[in-house]
């Protein structure tokens, strides 16, 4: 689709007032993620501390928590992935037994959403879109997170159920009785 001078113009404007609200928006978020694991981290070590656990490291290192020959960790992966801000690693390591991953989900999120527009593009109302979402995101509350699992006993054939926590403690509470 060829855009006439004044349209390219009009989206360029649009472009130059969105880039700093996308940059705010995005060190919003990354500060967001980064007190979300450390909570994570301080609930990891406060679960196994009160079991009479040693924990040793620290968020964004390992973790692993032991009590004479039981071991626990707790890694800490911030790629960015789709449908979570970040993954955590917990596994029990002696007894060995399967990891669990847990994705940091965006609050009451029962997993990746995909949204498809249809019909002509318009690029200057999708301009306008995003910066009035970037807008809106700003003007609101930061990100809320939980902490997501696969749920096993609710998956189907056809689709895989999630069950979420609020906090890592209530999820390690759930899965270490």
């Amino acid at each position: 689709m060829d855009l006439d001078l004044a349209t390219q113009v009009n989206i360029e404007k649009i472009k130059a007032e969105l880039a700093p609200l996308q940059q705010q928006l995005a060190a919003r978020n990354q500060a967001s993620v980064k007190t979300a694991l450390q909570a994570a981290a301080n609930d990891f070590k406060a679960h196994f501390e009160n079991a009479g656990f040693t924990v040793i490291g620290s968020y964004p290192s390992r973790m692993t928590a032991k009590f004479h020959t039981l071991e626990f960790a707790l890694g800490f992966d911030e790629a960015p992935r789709l449908g979570c801000w970040a993954l955590l690693q917990v596994q029990q390591m002696n007894p060995k037994k399967p990891e669990v991953k847990v994705a940091l989900v965006r609050k009451g999120s029962n997993g990746p959403q995909f949204s498809m527009s249809v019909g002509r593009p318009d690029p200057v109302a999708d301009a306008q879109k995003q910066l009035v979402d970037a807008q809106a995101a700003l003007a609101g509350p930061g990100l809320q997170f939980d902490f997501q699992i696969d749920d096993p006993a609710k998956s189907t054939r056809t689709g895989r159920a999630f069950k979420n926590f609020a906090t890592l403690g209530d999820l390690l509470r759930e899965l270490y009785k």
